[in-house]
This record gives C-alpha cells, structure tokens and sequence, in this order.
C-alpha cells in the first residue's frame, strides 16, 4: 500500500501553532474544490477514497481529523494519539478503537482523534504539543504507538533514540501537569525489518507504557470474531492493509483495562 509523508516545512509551519491536519495535509494533492466539505462535523467527503477503503470519510471536522470539533479541554477530556491504526483506515467510526475506549468509559465525552496518517512518534509528539498550545490540556491521553523505523532518521538505531527522547518528553510533560498517559502499540512483530517490536523495545522503560500479552491479545481477538462472524473486515480491514474491527476491539479492550487499573490506584 502507499504510503504518504509529510515534509518537515509541513510539520513545523515555520514555528508557528497550527496543527497538521490529518486529512489536508496527507492528501493534499487532492482537487482543493473537496474541502469546503469539511466546513461542518460529519459530512461525507466523496472522492479519491476507495484505494483506502471506504466510500466515504466520515467525521471528518473542520481542522481534517476523523474527530468531533475540538473544544477547549477540562481535566474530564480525553485525546487519542495515533497513526493511521488510530485514524482507522478501512473500518467505520463505530468500531475503531478510540471510540469503542471512549463509549466504554465517557459516552457523553467529545470524541478527540488527534491520529495522523502515517506519523512518526516524533510527529505525532509535537502535534499533540501544538494541540494542547490551543486547546489546552486534557486530563487523559491514550497513545496507540506506530512502529519506530518511521520518521525522519536513515538507520534504525537513530530512530530508536528519537522515539525514545520524544516519548520521554510526552511522558514528562504529562506528569508534571497531571494528564493520565496510557501508551501501547500495534508494533506486537516486528515490522520493516526491524529486529525488535517496539511492544518489546519499550518494555520497561517508561511508566506510562503497557506491553501487550501477544497470547492475550490473539484470544481476545479469537473471542470476538467468533462472537462476531457476521460482521465482514473482522481481522484486516477494508482496505487490506490495516487492523480489522476485531484488533480494533483487542486493543480497546487493553486500554480500558489499563485506565480502570490506573484510575482505581489514584482514588
């Protein structure tokens, strides 16, 4: 499958404030006459998106992300960060894993779906940076992980090190003004050659990041399709390249129990 990136000037707007925008940004080659359809939450966005897997983009808000407007955020909010696994490439909206954590634990929340097509932790990182810059804080951040030979660095081991600094700095700022930070990763096998998953290589050596069980991950998987057999992109998604609606769920599940574990110690 393609895959799309973007350049530093995009990332880094000069310095400036704004946030990358998960949708204009990656298909931004796209005919410009599509995006006044993005003036309002949930208009279908026609076009360009059945290589993807889907006949439409829905949720898509004013800023380009398959998200609810975002609002100034209370310690009550959430924020998902995130690559296309967290986007949910090829499954509809009600079944990718941001919003089946969020139903779980705060139905009435404004769903807030910071994901990037294609990010790197580092971008992903300095988004949510610029993010909270407007936004404000949320009180909660769940960070599904992408696999680390991603960004911008040529060999493997100095991508190690920036995925290590940039979540090292997330992990910091969170603690220091009080965000709940929930991390794991899809990279469960290594993936583009690498010889470690980043599921193994940042195992230990943050407090905010769970490594997930690959035996009860596949159960859980395993339970749900068997549970679910009517249902079609059970395993891999639409668009054949991404996580299924049954990975989707395994990995919502593994959030909410780590958010329930780390809620129940603080009270």
């Amino acid at each position: 499958m393609k895959e799309f990136r973007t350049d530093t000037d995009s990332i880094t707007r000069k310095t400036s404030w704004n946030l990358v925008g998960a949708y204009k940004e990656i298909f931004g080659n796209l005919d410009d006459k599509l995006y006044p359809c993005l003036i309002n939450d949930k208009k279908v966005i026609i076009g360009g998106y059945n290589n993807w897997g889907w006949d439409s983009l829905d949720f898509i808000n004013i800023d380009g992300y398959r998200s609810d407007s975002f609002k100034k955020n209370t310690e009550k909010d959430i924020v998902f960060l995130g690559c296309s696994q967290t986007f949910g490439v090829g499954v509809a909206q009600n079944f990718i894993w941001p919003k089946v954590v969020l139903d779980s634990i705060a139905p009435n929340n404004n769903l807030n779906n910071l994901s990037l097509i294609s990010g790197a932790t580092e971008e992903i990182v300095y988004n949510f940076f610029k993010y909270c810059n407007i936004y404000n804080n949320p009180g909660t951040v769940f960070f599904l992980m992408p696999e680390i030979h991603r960004g911008f660095e040529p060999v493997l081991e100095l991508a190690q090190l920036r995925a290590i600094q940039f979540y090292q700095i997330l992990e910091i700022y969170c603690k220091i003004n009080n965000i709940k930070l929930i991390s794991s990763t899809w990279e469960i096998e290594p993936v583009k050659g690498s010889k470690q998953s980043l599921n193994d290589f940042f195992d230990g050596r943050f407090d905010t990041f769970y490594k997930v069980d690959k035996q009860e991950y596949a159960q859980d998987i395993n339970d749900f399709m068997e549970k679910n057999s009517q249902e079609k992109y059970l395993l891999v998604a639409r668009d054949k390249g991404h996580m299924g609606i049954a990975m989707h769920h395994a990995t919502a599940k593994f959030m909410v129990e780590k958010y329930l574990n780390l809620t129940s110690k603080q009270e």
